[in-house]
């Protein structure tokens, strides 16, 4: 199979966009990508990662405060089976938690 296309998806969530003040963006960031199946067919991989950080002036994450980290990962597998995509596999769908210094 070769590659047709290849780009991330984003998704954007403001979930506050109906207060005041500074809003919150939740910025989903998806890549795709095929991997060998059950032949003669591929599956699709979906690895996406959650950003939380607040807006800027192009209604994207403001990164003033540094680099913005994922706060959680997920990995989707596709099948298709001849007619449809079957969603196979998730992992992830945990939050990632920041890394500490044991006291």
């Amino acid at each position: 199979m070769r590659k047709v296309w290849e780009e991330p998806v984003i998704d954007r969530d403001y979930p506050n966009a109906h207060k005041d003040g500074p809003q919150i963006v939740l910025k989903t960031t998806a890549a795709l990508s095929t991997i060998g199946g059950s032949d003669p067919f591929y599956e699709l991989v979906v690895k996406k990662a959650t950003f939380k950080c607040m807006e800027n002036d192009d209604g994207d994450c403001d990164m003033k405060n540094g680099p913005v980290k994922p706060f959680k990962t997920q990995t989707e597998v596709w099948r298709f089976d001849g007619e449809k995509f079957n969603l196979m596999s998730q992992q992830g769908s945990q939050p990632v938690l920041p890394r500490t210094n044991p006291a």
